[in-house]
């Protein structure tokens, strides 16, 4: 039976998790050559919302408003913070794939509150066309 060294697998994982507390919360910046860049942005857009998502349901249960004039009952609670979370990590990481979005910790933070206004302008950026240039300077 062949051995499976694990090692360089665990290396990796401990370099990005490293990546991720040092973006997340001290703002270390990524470099632009770390090939899980974007993987990274849009774990930490997620982490935020998360957070931002719970102080919000926290605020709703005690003084009957959202922020985002959401509505918390008992059943959908637990998973419109998931959902929350896991759609700003999808536009996150989109974004910044896209390149629409710098992987700054700013732009992770706006983000994580402002997914939903943020959404529509990267798929109008994604379906611009480029415009052809002729070999004159001239656009076809």
């Amino acid at each position: 039976m062949p051995s499976i060294d694990i090692y360089p697998f665990l290396d990796g994982m401990l370099i990005f998790f490293k990546s991720y507390l040092g973006f997340c919360f001290l703002g270390n910046p990524v470099n632009s050559s770390y090939p899980f860049r974007f993987f990274l942005f849009g774990l930490s857009c997620s982490t935020f919302s998360f957070i931002v998502m719970t102080i919000d349901c926290l605020y709703f249960g005690m003084q009957r408003k959202s922020f985002f004039k959401l509505v918390y009952i008992k059943g959908n609670r637990l998973s419109l913070i998931f959902t929350w979370a896991l759609c700003a990590g999808g536009v996150g990481f989109l974004g910044s794939l896209l390149d629409v979005i710098q992987i700054t910790i700013h732009a992770s933070l706006a983000i994580a509150v402002s997914w939903t206004y943020i959404l529509p302008r990267i798929i109008l950026h994604s379906n611009e066309e480029e415009p052809i240039q002729q070999p004159g300077g001239e656009e076809i």
